[in-house]
């Protein structure tokens, strides 16, 4: 067996080029390579407390603007009431 023979066989790269390279010689991929399963668990988790808290603040505002239209009720029932006339809002 001659240097070339085992230089091929001990070598899986019959040119020397650092591993580097040789990926850059590789044909492209026929589709995208999708991103990894952790990324992805970790954006959902994101995504899932987000919706929460949306949900939380879309209760608050409710809250708020159910007292805001009782608030208004009693104003206006206290003012069609009163015998001092205050313009409405």
């Amino acid at each position: 067996m001659d240097a070339t023979n085992r230089d091929v066989l001990i070598s899986p790269s019959s040119n020397n080029e650092p591993p580097s390279n040789r990926t850059a010689n590789l044909p492209a991929l026929p589709c995208p390579v999708l991103p990894r399963p952790a990324p992805r668990v970790l954006l959902q988790d994101e995504l899932d407390a987000y919706d929460r808290h949306q949900k939380e603040l879309e209760e608050k505002l409710d809250e708020k603007t159910a007292a805001l239209i009782h608030l208004q009720r009693v104003t206006m029932e206290h003012n069609a009431n009163s015998p001092v006339k205050v313009k409405p809002f």
